[in-house]
This record gives structure tokens, C-alpha cells and sequence, in this order.
């Protein structure tokens, strides 16, 4: 790891002096460097780099890839990048197989493909020319999609932490609890420990400061904005069909945020498209979305009447 962090700081003095080939070649060594770190952790018959976090080689590669790209499209290199980039997430994209990090996975991944096209983005406003099937709006797609999958993740691990939440106390989590390098973990995170012949360790007597209130994630509005950017790009390639399924899906996400005149007003507008082209299983889609959100301003609007006119 030292050595990638010599050429990381190789390849940024030469980037602040305007020297991107050079600085290029020395950011892809270094991420060249780092995947080989990677396939050597995650490889079960070697054993000789366990210290080595496989979340501290992925924040590095972050940075490698970013930069990566970002030269490549100042180069006026965009296959390069994309090539940079699909390697870069087909190598990290598995990286962690643990459901309690499901959802901060796809939070990831959609930071990255939101990150990717947004210097896809910023290259096509200075000149690079894109294509029908390699422009920013498919990276924004994608980067709704992850926070979409995210979304599911978060919810069914919540679901399962509220489940499991009364924890049997057996005794292998006894023993485990009062080792001597338990207690040592324990003293450091400020608990007061006994020893661990007398019993599991107790709460510090100090009073604990309050946790500030952490705010909701609005994934609704993160979701819009990207699809809303990824539309843009198909209408500029008259991808009316890919307009029409993404109209759909920030309708969808415009009725979860409970903003029914303009969900309504989308699936009316996608409702037509399909028609014409007879997409039944579809059609039925929206009339039962637009049905449903009727019956909930219905309740809305006999709720609001009722708490106006008060108890006869």
C-alpha cells in the first residue's frame, strides 16, 4: 500500500502540472497495483496480507478509478474510460456478500455510476461526441437503479433487525463476552469492564450525550434527479421507448413521495404511449396505478372534510 500511495502522489504532481499522460500512466499503475492487492485478499490460499481491509483497497481504487476517468476524458479518450470504468466495477461490484452491508453496497454502487456520468456528462458539454448506445443517460439509469435496489435493502434489513431484535443470551455469547480481548475492545469504546472471571461488562456511569436525530434519505428525490438527467439523453437519441419506461418509473417514485398530481399526470402521458403500441400487461400497470392513487385522494379528501366540519 505504501508503494500505490507514492505513485498516487507521483501522479498528482504531475496532474497539477497540467502533464496528463504522464499522470495517466502512473493513476493506472497504481490501480493496476491495487487490483493485484485485492485478488490477493480475497484469495483463500493466501494468507499473507490478512490486515489489509478489502473496504480500505476499495475506497483507494475509488480514488484511482475517478481519476482514471477523469483524465481519460480530457484526453478526449471516452472508450478508454468507459473501458476504465466496467473494470473497475466488474472487479468490485461482488466485493462484500454480507446482508447487513447488501444496502450500503448498492449505495455505493449507485455513487459510483452517479459519479461516472456526471464526467461523462461534463465531457459531452466540452465537445466529446457520444453515441446511441454509449451516452451519461444510461449511467444515470443505472445509478437510479442501485439507489432503488438500495432502498429494498435498507427496508428488508430493518425489517429483519426489528425481527431479531431480542437477542437469546446463550452461553457461547457469554464466553465470548468475557475474554480477556473482548474487555480490552470494550475499555476502548469507553465501557467499564469486570473481570472476566466475575461477570460480563457493565455501561460507564457518565452520562451519555444524545445522538443528534439522523435525518430520513429522501431516495424518491435522489431517484428523480437521475432519471430525469438519464431522460434527457434518450430524447436527444429519440429513444421514445426507453422515454416512455422512464416517465414511468419517476411517476412511481413521484406516487412513493405521495406527489400524486404529477405521478398521475406521467402515467396519463406514458398510459397514451403504450396504448398505442398495445402494450397491454403495461397499460394495465398504469390504469391500476392511477386507479390506486384516485382511491387515496378519495381517503385524502374525505379525511380533510371530516377534520374541517368537526364532531356533529
Amino acid at each position: 500500500m505504501l508503494g500505490i500511495a507514492q505513485l498516487i502522489n507521483e501522479a498528482w504532481a504531475y496532474e497539477s502540472n497540467n502533464d496528463h499522460e504522464v499522470a495517466l500512466r502512473l493513476y493506472k499503475t497504481a490501480f493496476n497495483n491495487i487490483l493485484d492487492i485485492n485478488s490477493q485478499v480475497n484469495s483463500p490460499a493466501t494468507n499473507v496480507l490478512a490486515g489489509v481491509s478489502p473496504f480500505e483497497i476499495r475506497s483507494v481504487a475509488d480514488y484511482l478509478n475517478h481519476r482514471t476517468c477523469y483524465i481519460q476524458f480530457i484526453l478526449n479518450h471516452p472508450r478508454e474510460a468507459i473501458t476504465q470504468f466496467k473494470k473497475y466495477i466488474d472487479t468490485f461490484k461482488q466485493h462484500t456478500k454480507s446482508p447487513e452491508y447488501a444496502f450500503e453496497h448498492s449505495a455505493w454502487l449507485s455513487q459510483q455510476y452517479l459519479m461516472f456520468a456526471d464526467l461523462f456528462h461534463q465531457a459531452v458539454t466540452n465537445g466529446t461526441k457520444a453515441s446511441r448506445t454509449q451516452h451519461p443517460g444510461l449511467y444515470y439509469y443505472e445509478a437510479a437503479m442501485q439507489m432503488i435496489e438500495r432502498r429494498k435493502n435498507i427496508t428488508e434489513y430493518t425489517n429483519d433487525e426489528i425481527r431479531s431484535s431480542q437477542m437469546p443470551v446463550t452461553n457461547e455469547l457469554l464466553k465470548m463476552i468475557t475474554t480477556p480481548n473482548f474487555a480490552s475492545f470494550l475499555r476502548l469504546c469507553g465501557w467499564v469492564c469486570i473481570e472476566p472471571d466475575v461477570g460480563p461488562p457493565v455501561a460507564p456511569t457518565s452520562q451519555v450525550q444524545p445522538r443528534k436525530p439522523i435525518e430520513p434519505i429522501d431516495y424518491s428525490e435522489i431517484i428523480i434527479r437521475a432519471l430525469y438527467k438519464s431522460i434527457e439523453y434518450f430524447e436527444e437519441w429519440s429513444r421514445l421507448r426507453m422515454q416512455t419506461y422512464l416517465s414511468v418509473l419517476i411517476a412511481d417514485e413521484y406516487a412513493n413521495s405521495h406527489d400524486l398530481l404529477k405521478a398521475v399526470a406521467l402515467y396519463n402521458r406514458s398510459l397514451a404511449s403504450y396504448e398505442k403500441e398495445n402494450w397491454t400487461p403495461l397499460v394495465n400497470h398504469i390504469k391500476e396505478r392511477i386507479s390506486t392513487i384516485g382511491e387515496v385522494k378519495k381517503l385524502t379528501r374525505a379525511t380533510t372534510n371530516d377534520e374541517v366540519s368537526g364532531p356533529k
